[in-house]
């Protein structure tokens, strides 16, 4: 049996000033490299357009700290997108994920957790004993979610893979995986037939397109159909200078 489960706004949740006592880091690079505390967040002239759409603010309606207080949320925590990031959430797992029972299997990606167990009722405990190791986490505390959950023998889905159940499991691009993928790929094979643009701009986006293609071919190496398909792809892409002029 299979279960996901998340930490609900996990990168602000985390507790900058803990951090120190938490990472082998020193203090002053947690504070200055790692955590918001020290981001440079001076808001441009389009940041209503976000933080008040229907002008409430602006017209003086509404709360009039609010515009204040949206961009203090903004540094709390560990930035989310960074890099550093997702490896500190992973150094902050470490604790709580290294002491699953034998019965039991995780994989870990950032805030992302997969659950793993030989009976239902095995995953299922050990996602609430995680639930709590993470409301009461030093870093935290940090509110789970449970994302989904399938039986044995069912087809499951974790960030973006789809776990097959076969005489040996294996993992291959989700249905929205692949629609994500083809609707990207679709998208820069238009813009390259587009005749307004001169040689230079489609060549950097068949650049990028390939790229792209070879990136999220990598990602499923292991999919028997993975390399066919990296394959064909950049040859639909082929020259764009030489093929659509």
């Amino acid at each position: 049996a299979c279960a996901q489960m998340d930490i609900f706004e996990c990168f602000p949740s985390v507790g900058g000033e803990k951090l120190p006592g938490l990472l082998p880091i020193s203090e002053a690079v947690v504070k200055h490299v790692l955590t918001c505390e020290n981001l440079c967040l001076i808001p441009g002239s389009t940041i209503l357009n976000w933080v008040d759409p229907d002008g409430e603010i602006s017209a003086g309606i509404g709360d009039p700290d609010l515009l204040a207080e949206t961009i203090a949320e903004g540094r709390w925590g560990i930035p989310q997108g960074s890099v550093a990031s997702s490896y500190v959430m992973e150094l902050l797992l470490v604790p709580i994920l290294s002491g699953a029972p034998e019965d039991i299997r995780l994989v870990s990606y950032a805030d992302n957790i997969l659950v793993m167990g030989r009976t239902y009722d095995a995953a299922m405990s050990m996602l609430k004993n995680l639930g709590e190791a993470l409301w009461s986490h030093p870093a935290g505390p940090f509110v789970s979610r449970l994302v989904s959950k399938g039986q044995f023998g069912e087809d499951f889905e974790f960030l973006g893979y789809e776990l097959q159940i076969s005489t040996s499991s294996i993992a291959v691009p989700s249905y929205k995986n692949l629609a994500r993928f083809q609707w990207k790929f679709d998208t820069g094979i238009d813009a390259l037939q587009d005749e307004s643009l001169g040689d230079k701009k489609r060549r950097k986006i068949a650049k990028s397109l390939r790229q792209y293609v070879r990136s999220w071919c990598a990602a499923f190496r292991h999919w028997p159909k993975a390399a066919t398909y990296r394959k064909a792809r950049l040859k639909d892409i082929g020259d764009p200078v030489i093929e659509f002029i």
